[in-house]
């Protein structure tokens, strides 16, 4: 590694602006990629998590309108 970091020093300035450019473009693209990906999965686990909100909804108001149709008949 060291190696290659003094054969670096050694070329032209206009060669390692080069260099340079092209591993940091490199570095953010794989930066880029990554929030990609987590921006992705998190919009798909919200979108499951409203998913099975609204079914726990639709669950609890058919449990209710059935205690509601139920409750006249419920003597003591």
């Amino acid at each position: 590694m060291f190696d290659f970091l003094e054969k670096l020093r050694k070329k032209p300035e206009n060669t390692r602006k080069k260099i340079v450019f092209a591993v940091t473009s490199v570095i953010v693209f794989i930066i880029f990629i990554f929030w990609l990906v987590a921006t992705v999965w998190q919009i798909e686990h919200v979108q499951s998590s409203i998913t099975a909100s609204s079914s726990l909804s639709s669950d609890i108001s058919n449990f209710v309108n059935q205690a509601k149709s139920a409750a006249p008949s419920v003597s003591f």
